[in-house]
């Protein structure tokens, strides 16, 4: 409908255009203003000019001699010719005749060959001024003229007037006048001109007028063509549309049969189509929107689902016989997914094939998991068992296979947590070797045990590590603790580093060795500068006992406190300052706490030094020396920091 409507228009716009150049025309205007009224330079000087000296010269009977003009008065440039045009006027009364030179002569002559067919007359005889006839012309001389050209005034007519005078020179008075006028050729150029482009537009607008109007009918000939085509077609329409319909009535009976079949998108097109044609049709306006619920608005994509439901319903059939053939791929499973809110019947065979791979999977999932469990076990990774059975207790029960797993993870659990239990009597008793032996044994059997294999990798880290400093967190005195039997005090410098380190210039850089011997405590000067003292007398080298103060260069004060084993050993030695205590292990020492001081007794505490390693144990618990360790000490608590590793003598 729009389309013939923007054709009618089209015609309409056409035919509107086509008018404007007539209509233009017939109201433009016709007149052509005439050339004023005017004389030309031809009709004033060749004609009216030689006529009127003729009259004039005739009614004043001149005769004889006439000097003609030597040049015209006032701007004649325009003219070059001006003055032979009047000599040769002069010249046309045949009663005298004018004295003129042959130069005179001869541009007159060719002047008159130019402009004779508009004379038609011929040049009297000219007397040239010559020495011979010089006196007989002086005596018969008796007029002379005078030419004299004014610019006029005028807009609309003649703008030139030529004044002619004839004179008697014997009388020196005026014989005649003759004024002429006539218009400047140029003035009369441009009047033409202008009167040729007005007749030009006139006729160029004419002729658009002319062509425009075959336009102009041509469009109103196809428009009433347009029309008439316009309503045959409508009661062409009117008739097909009443087959169209007769047709429509016995096809939407057919709706519910292809609605069953699966052909959604063809009955909804096919109730669209009668719906046009019977908009009110209340019966197909609820099976169409029954169709467009149960399709879910999309019916074309319904259809798609419907085939791939009878797939699926094939499928199912065949899962009897072979459920692994019936598992949906990936690739099945991404392009259903999309059609399943389309079609009920697809989503329920969809979940019953995922179903049923599902469960066929579980049940493989299951027994591989079994078979893993069992590998697990014989390989000792019982933690890993244990995560991996807890995950499928969730999902199976009473099963037989999983009670006799579950069992041998308890027993070996068990008998893993006793024997660690027995590793935290010989952390507390410092019996490392006992440690590592038991340690081996039940990795052995649990291999991934999380309390064994943590101990395993603080024994591996503390190795070897023998100075370590415990910071306090709230309140008390650093402490310093050293493991071996022999060891440098001195002033750290760039390249020297002892082991036990004084920030004091006055301290020598080796200032002093402590050291075992037999098992004895001794103390040696290494040549220091401020000397080393015990009890206050100076020494080179000297044993210590309990109770004794060693000096260093008379500012250091270190109070020695010797810890003896039950079996009369040296275990290991206490050297108190004042800011700063300092612990030597040898192999094993207890202490405690008195008036908030480090002391032999009471043995609360106990430090040792067994096979490489530091352990630092209470009467409860065992620890391992390590990085960041938080050990309590009565209401102490402290921060292990290591310091260092040094290779025992």
């Amino acid at each position: 409908m729009k389309l013939k409507l923007y054709i009618i228009f089209g015609f309409v716009l056409s035919i509107i255009l086509s008018a404007i150049f007539p209509l233009t025309y017939h109201y433009a205007n016709k007149n052509i203003p005439p050339i004023p009224k005017h004389h030309t330079y031809q009709n004033a000087v060749m004609h009216t000019l030689p006529d009127s000296i003729q009259a004039k010269a005739k009614r004043n009977k001149c005769r004889k001699y006439i000097i003609p003009v030597n040049s015209v008065q006032g701007k004649s440039d325009f003219y070059p010719s001006l003055k032979e045009d009047i000599n040769l006027a002069l010249a046309s009364y045949t009663r005298w005749e004018l004295i003129v030179s042959e130069q005179e002569k001869s541009a007159m002559k060719q002047r008159h060959e130019k402009t004779i067919n508009l004379w038609g007359v011929f040049i009297p005889d000219i007397i040239p001024l010559t020495a011979m006839v010089q006196s007989r012309i002086a005596r018969n001389t008796k007029y002379s003229a005078q030419a004299q050209l004014i610019k006029l005034s005028e807009n609309n007519g003649d703008n030139q007037k030529l004044i002619v005078k004839v004179n008697d020179e014997l009388k020196q008075s005026l014989v005649f006048k003759i004024e002429v006028n006539f218009v400047h050729p140029d003035t009369l150029k441009m009047w033409q001109k202008t009167q040729k482009l007005q007749e030009k537009h006139l006729s160029a607008l004419k002729k658009r007028a002319d062509l425009s109007m075959y336009f102009l009918k041509g469009f109103i000939f196809l428009l009433l063509v347009y029309i008439a085509i316009l309503i045959m077609l409508f009661y062409y329409n009117k008739l097909k549309q009443k087959k169209y319909a007769e047709y429509l009535l016995i096809e939407i009976q057919k709706c519910e049969q292809l609605a069953d079949k699966g052909h959604f998108v063809t009955a909804m097109q096919l109730a669209e189509k009668y719906l046009k044609v019977f908009p009110d049709d209340t019966d197909i306006i609820s099976f169409k929107e029954r169709l467009l619920d149960f399709t879910n608005n999309d019916p074309k994509r319904a259809q798609i689902a419907f085939v791939e439901a009878q797939k699926l319903k094939m499928r199912i059939n065949m899962a009897e016989n072979n459920p692994m053939q019936t598992f949906l791929s990936p690739g099945e499973k991404e392009r259903l997914a999309p059609l399943l809110p389309y079609y009920p019947q697809l989503k329920e065979s969809y979940l019953v094939l995922v179903s049923n791979e599902e469960q066929v999977n579980k049940n493989e999932e299951f027994h591989t998991q079994i078979k893993k469990l069992k590998k697990l076990l014989l390989a000792g990774k019982i933690a890993e068992a244990e995560n991996i059975f807890e995950q499928i207790e969730i999902d199976t029960d009473n099963n037989i296979q999983l009670e006799d797993i579950n069992n041998k993870i308890k027993q070996k659990k068990e008998k893993a947590e006793q024997d660690y239990a027995q590793i935290q009597q010989n952390l507390i008793k410092g019996e490392i070797i006992n440690v590592r032996k038991k340690l081996k044994d039940i990795l052995q059997s649990f291999k991934d045990m999380p309390q064994a294999l943590s101990l395993q990798r603080d024994i591996i880290q503390a190795e070897r590590k023998t100075q370590f400093v415990l910071y306090p967190q709230y309140k008390g005195k650093n402490i310093n603790i050293y493991c071996g039997n022999n060891f440098t005090l001195g002033r750290e410098d760039e390249n020297i580093h002892p082991d036990i380190i004084f920030n004091d210039k006055r301290i020598s850089r080796k200032h002093a060795s402590v050291f075992i011997d037999n098992k004895q405590l001794f103390v040696e000067n290494l040549n220091s500068t401020g000397g080393t003292y015990v009890n206050g007398k100076k020494i080179s080298r000297q044993s210590l006992k309990n109770g004794d103060v060693l000096t260093l260069a008379k500012i250091i004060d270190l109070k020695i406190s010797i810890f003896i084993t039950k079996d009369g050993k040296l275990g290991g030695v206490l050297l108190s300052g004042m800011t700063i205590d300092y612990i030597i292990i040898v192999s094993y020492i207890q202490t405690g706490f008195r008036n908030e001081k480090l002391c032999i007794k009471p043995d609360n505490f106990s430090f040792y030094y067994n096979d490489n390693i530091a352990l630092f144990s209470t009467k409860k618990a065992g620890f391992i020396l390590k990085q960041d360790e938080l050990i309590k000490l009565n209401d102490y608590k402290y921060i292990v920091e290591v310091k260092n590793e040094k290779v025992t003598d």
